[in-house]
């Protein structure tokens, strides 16, 4: 089984669209999707902070000014009612920096979904599933919901050119769940 979160699961869809391995089951957490993550980049991170562009150019350009400082970080990342306290301590483990490179990496389309799905051998009748936030600001509901539902449609294409079995002739083994009230880093968020 294969669980990758944010950037972690356009990693995870990465090497299974490549070939690189295989596995049982795929657990998106808020992740990037591998049509590419502009939608990401881009409109959260102004609609967040008025400031972004202009800390983009005093930090020249470093992928963690977004990231800049504690309330950042909580916007960011956790629900509204999350302590700035336990925001700060999560902030002490963050990496204070994030390759530039690799970011730009997943702007576009990084893996094909039916590559993917084809990877994921065995397991049982629910074999990826979608997991997001419904608070997150970065991997919103609406992109999650899209992700799942491409993947389900490559299912469906897949099943049609009978190049995957699924086991059974009813609902799609892709499966989206949410976590309500939580941010992106709904593992660690309050819920």
């Amino acid at each position: 089984m294969l669980v990758g979160h944010s950037s972690g699961g356009g990693l995870s869809q990465f090497v299974l669209s490549s070939g690189d391995a295989t596995v049982t089951g795929l657990a998106l957490l808020a992740a990037i999707p591998g049509s590419g993550s502009r939608e990401i980049n881009s409109n959260p991170c102004m609609a967040m902070d008025l400031w972004f562009i202009p800390r983009m150019f005093f930090y020249l350009g470093h992928p963690m000014s977004p990231l800049d400082f504690t309330a950042l970080v909580k916007q960011a990342l956790f629900c509204t009612e999350y302590p700035l306290q336990k925001a700060r301590e999560i902030e002490t483990r963050m990496p204070k920096y994030e390759s530039f490179l690799w970011r730009l990496g997943y702007t576009f389309r990084f893996a094909t979904y039916q590559n993917v799905l084809q990877l994921i051998v065995g397991g049982t009748s629910r074999r990826l599933v979608v997991i997001a936030g419904e608070k997150d600001r970065l991997v919103t509901t609406f992109i999650a919901k899209k992700l799942a539902s491409d993947y389900g449609d490559a299912e469906k294409h897949l099943v049609a050119e009978k190049k995957l079995d699924i086991g059974r002739d009813e609902a799609s083994s892709v499966q989206y769940l949410e976590v309500k009230g939580a941010g992106h880093h709904f593992q660690n968020d309050l819920q």
